[in-house]
């Protein structure tokens, strides 16, 4: 299933700026405590946002929602676990935008995400920040990017893993064939 652009903007900001509006599918739902499995761990920005949203989600539905850490695997295990969920609802994927991302980086993703996944909302928007140490001698991407590619051994850069948003920002500024991946 995929929903055009229009239908997907309007949904974004749905359940936190106009939680009333929030309507079941089936008049029982939720039927029993909703699980919010999170692909990052507890105490991240992301795990943050999770649970405020998880309290107005609570509200709104009149149903708890316990939030459930699932780290791990540049978010592949708990987008494993939601996929393999009874699809009744009950179990939903709190995840940045890796969800295609590991579908197409892994051999064996253990998930389809047009058939095992229905999209409901974009609920945030947030800013990447690239950072260097104070001492390094680049002010600018420009700069970082042409050291990068002047250094035989390359730079070396930290992420959360393989298909997460920082993996795929520095993959996406190379060019074909300049990704180096250290063993």
């Amino acid at each position: 299933m995929r929903l055009s652009r229009r239908a997907a903007l309007s949904l974004a900001a749905l359940p936190l700026a106009r939680p009333e509006l929030i309507r079941p599918a089936r008049a029982d739902w939720p039927d029993r405590p909703i699980r919010l499995v999170v692909s990052f761990v507890g105490g991240s920005s992301s795990d943050t946002i999770a649970r405020l949203f998880a309290q107005q989600l609570d509200a709104a539905l009149g149903q708890r929602v316990i939030v459930d850490n699932r780290a791990g695997a540049g978010g592949l295990l708990a987008t494993q676990l939601v996929a393999r969920a009874e699809p009744d609802g009950n179990t939903l994927l709190w995840s940045g935008n890796q969800l295609s991302a590991l579908y197409f980086l892994h051999r064996q993703p253990g998930f389809e995400p047009l058939r095992d996944f229905t999209p409901i909302s974009r609920v945030v928007t947030n800013a990447a920040v690239l950072c260097v140490p104070a001492g390094r001698p680049w002010r600018s991407v420009a700069e970082l990017v042409a050291a990068a590619r002047s250094t035989p051994q390359g730079l070396t850069y930290g992420s959360g893993g393989v298909g997460t948003a920082a993996h795929l920002a520095v993959l996406s500024g190379l060019a074909p064939g300049e990704a180096r991946v250290a063993g």
